[in-house]
């Protein structure tokens, strides 16, 4: 597979496509809200305090009004 676009200017290691699906499958079948499909993510993640609250509440709550007509 040949990577192009701005991903490929990148000079980070790279996952493949189908490790990324992978993982999102899995984490759908277990019920979980994120994929931290790489390094780089579970670092970034790792070094937030309370992203989860400040994060996907705002989210869903577009959504819901979104989805419910009301937003």
């Amino acid at each position: 597979m040949q990577i192009s676009g701005p991903v490929a200017l990148a000079s980070a290691p790279k996952i493949s496509p189908e490790s990324v699906a992978g993982q999102v499958f899995d984490a759908v079948e277990a019920g979980q809200v994120e994929v931290l499909a790489d390094e780089r993510s579970q670092d970034v993640k790792a070094k937030l305090s309370r992203d989860h609250e400040l994060i996907y509440l705002p989210i869903q709550e577009f959504w819901d009004a979104a989805v419910s007509g009301t937003g």
